[in-house]
């Protein structure tokens, strides 16, 4: 997990989280939300294995490498001839390196790059950790696109306790140190170290994600949490013998057969955790953005991921859909719609396409169907009366029939889970419009 790299709409960290590798399994049953084929849907009586996601969860202490003087070899100063050479005086051996400086230059040679300064790793006691990984309150402009889309909320005072509550380490980009909860053992340390001494080097290396406008601030995102996520999973195969294209080979896989849902679940993650509205998305930024990560490394190794930094993915389209990367495709450019007579404008941005499709999986937790062939959106939140809140969202679609499958999802989720939701002040009606002229779909909520 990174910190101080994310979304201005997406301010909650979230980074490692209660998950191990995906090395071993246990029977489940299927999905992921960016499966390619529709086929992957769930099917009665089909089951496959599942294993742990993440790597073993790893608990440090901070340890620092003391400075080794020589001692020095001291003669008269009263010696008139040669006396013969005194007896070499031992240098002191340097100390050990500690686990943790071991594995940073392991992961470093894994990975390809430079470690350049020493590895700061805090152990925190949970208040402390809590604290330290709290962000800064959520934006109004941000609280008011949530409540306007429904169910996605954020908590203003800073990421929520229940999403907090999964995190297991995080990098801080600013301070440049790695914290850990204080009560993770040795054996459970090894993957989130991993993970995190990855976002050191990204730190290193590219700096911190830069920012940007919402749907391209949480592609780039899913760049730096896929790369470490990627890392972590060639090294975790390597500790059981497997080839890092195998083992990568079988992580896509997992993350393509199984629900979002059913994995959070069955590996741990807190219910409260796992039940946050805005979990799914916190969690692709690792699963899909380790695909995308895979898909680069695939075809030219770390190497070719390196390249990404220096070309950060423009959108979600991209991350889920990597040969459009690769393409450079960018996404259609869309007019923001107009706001509606007597509001006052608060935020304009991007759903972009992984929001689109956790937005249409509401309902259902099946392959967000609707999502496919998105070609760009542009929405619109605007304050009236009484502080209630209207939503105009414009999107356009790669093709008609992709226009009427996201129109067709778009009317099953607001006439079955598109409530009402006041939060912040904030409130917005259920009523809404939907029109689709061509590969155009217009949404009016709250009017």
């Amino acid at each position: 997990m990174l910190r101080n790299g994310h979304a201005a709409a997406a301010p909650c960290d979230c980074d490692d989280l209660r998950l191990g590798d995906l090395a071993r399994a246990t029977p489940s049953p299927v999905w992921a939300s960016a499966a390619p084929d529709p086929m992957l849907a769930r099917r009665p009586g089909r089951r496959v294995v599942l294993a742990r996601w993440m790597g073993p969860l790893l608990l440090v202490v901070v340890s620092a490498c003391a400075s080794v003087r020589r001692r020095p070899v001291v003669t008269s100063p009263h010696a008139t001839a040669p006396k013969p050479a005194p007896t070499a005086v031992a240098t002191p051996a340097p100390p050990e390196l500690s686990f943790e400086e071991r594995l940073a230059r392991e992961v470093a040679n894994l990975r390809g790059l430079p470690l350049r300064r020493p590895l700061v790793v805090r152990r925190l006691d949970e208040p402390d950790f809590l604290e330290r990984i709290r962000g800064q309150p959520a934006a109004p402009a941000a609280i008011a696109t949530y409540v306007a889309f429904g169910s996605m909320w954020i908590d203003p005072k800073g990421p929520t306790a229940t999403l907090s509550s999964a995190n297991l380490g995080v990098f801080d980009f600013t301070t440049h140190e790695l914290l850990l909860r204080r009560e993770l053992d040795e054996h459970a340390a090894r993957g989130v170290l991993v993970h995190e001494i990855g976002h050191a080097l990204q730190d290193e290396s590219f700096g911190m994600p830069p920012a940007a406008e919402d749907d391209r601030a949480l592609a780039i995102k899913c760049l730096y949490e896929g790369d470490a996520t990627l890392l972590r999973e060639i090294d975790a195969g390597a500790q059981e013998g497997q080839s890092p294209g195998d083992r990568i080979a079988k992580a896509i896989w997992v993350v393509r057969t199984n629900t979002r849902e059913l994995l959070a679940r069955s590996l741990g993650v807190p219910a409260e955790a796992s039940d946050h509205p805005r979990f799914g998305e916190m969690l692709a930024t690792y699963l899909d953005g380790m695909i995308f990560a895979a898909a680069l490394w695939q075809n030219g190794g770390f190497a070719n991921v390196d390249r990404a930094y220096a070309r950060l993915p423009e959108s979600t389209e991209q991350v889920l859909h990597p040969e459009k990367y690769v393409a450079s495709e960018a996404p259609i450019v869309v007019d923001a719609p107009a706001t509606p007579r007597g509001h006052t404008t608060l935020a304009v941005g991007t759903m972009g396409e992984l929001r689109t499709r956790l937005l249409l999986a509401r309902c259902s937790k099946t392959p967000a169907v609707g999502g496919w062939g998105w070609g760009g959106d542009r929405f619109v939140v605007s304050e009236g009366k009484d502080k209630q809140l209207a939503l105009s969202w414009r999107t356009v679609w790669d093709t008609e029939g992709d226009a009427m499958r996201f129109e067709t999802a778009l009317r099953w989720v607001s006439t079955h889970c598109w409530p009402s939701v006041k939060r912040g002040g904030w409130w917005i009606g259920p009523h809404e419009s939907i029109a689709r002229a061509g590969t155009r779909v217009e949404v009016q909520r709250g009017l």
